[in-house]
């Protein structure tokens, strides 16, 4: 009979990471990159410019002690021993971004002219997983990559359209309707992205940034699911990740929160529930969270 004493825990984070446009998910990765990790983003969704400020400001908390208090960020809460000063002069040094975009072309209908996907952005983003170059450098493949690493998907609504406009290509259909069939390997091709993504072939931890999509279950009740292709495959998202949390506004002073714990219209979940807390302050979230389930960043370099 097998014992949890001789359970092989895995290394790596998988996480859903969900929220309403604005609600701060993408600014929240830079507590990894000061903690610590080596943060790797894939923006698909044009955000993250909205790093700049954390990561260069000389004012910015992340650039300091998490010991120090700061007024740059609202809400700010010093919190001991997530990262040292140094840490914090250094962040920037841990951060790859990689920005990807759809290639749109001009098409004039009869009812008049409009931009029309020519379905690139997936291989764009394939090949990128197999070489990852930020223009500065080659960080290799993610199958290479430790858990000293945390891949940034942002986000998965546009990944998903980039799957859906790939298969609108090769069936022909970019400008006229889709049909069922469209939908559906999709949504299968997406499933086997996710499932590699989620196997311990990928060493490093993965956070994808997600939107929320309101829907009725089998059931009756409306609830939130992430946002991807169709309808179908938002209730199975959970199966592909550990780890779901939920970043949102809690009062009209803007206080914004990590959740780990469902308490609304959004089933979350972790694979630690009696070691985190329930709710974290958004700025300190993920390596709070990070710290609490798997302990400090490795500093190991990548074998």
């Amino acid at each position: 009979m097998p014992t949890f004493e001789h359970f092989q825990q895995s290394q790596t984070i998988k996480m859903l990471f969900m929220g309403h446009t604005g609600a701060g998910k993408t600014g929240a990765v830079v507590s990894l990159a000061a903690a610590g990790y080596k943060v790797r983003i894939l923006d698909l969704d044009k955000g993250v410019e909205i790093l700049k400020d954390f990561v260069m400001n000389p004012e910015s908390p992340y650039r300091h002690s998490s010991d120090r208090a700061s007024s740059v960020l609202s809400g700010w809460l010093p919190i001991k021993g997530l990262w040292t000063e140094e840490q914090g002069q250094t962040v920037e040094k841990r951060i790859s971004y990689v920005a990807l975009d759809e290639t749109m072309k001009v098409v004039r209908f009869p009812t008049g002219t409009r931009l029309v996907p020519t379905g690139d952005l997936a291989g764009k983003i394939i090949s990128q997983f197999d070489k990852w170059s930020d223009g500065a450098e080659d960080l290799g493949s993610i199958l290479d990559w430790g858990p000293e690493v945390v891949l940034v998907i942002d986000g998965l609504s546009r990944f998903s359209d980039a799957l859906f406009n790939f298969q609108l290509k090769l069936g022909g259909r970019l400008i006229s309707k889709p049909e069922q069939s469209d939908y559906n390997i999709a949504q299968l091709e997406l499933q086997r992205q996710l499932m590699l993504l989620y196997s311990d072939a990928i060493k490093c931890h993965v956070v994808m940034i997600c939107h929320i999509a309101f829907m009725e279950t089998d059931q009756g009740p409306t609830r939130g699911f992430p946002q991807s292709i169709g309808k179908a495959l938002g209730p199975k998202m959970g199966q592909f990740f550990n780890h779901a949390l939920l970043a949102e506004s809690v009062n009209q002073g803007g206080k914004r929160v990590v959740k780990t714990s469902t308490g609304g219209l959004v089933e979350l979940k972790s694979a630690a529930p009696m070691r985190v807390k329930g709710e974290y302050n958004l700025s300190t979230a993920l390596a709070e969270y990070f710290l609490a389930v798997r302990g400090p960043a490795p500093s190991a370099e990548p074998k």
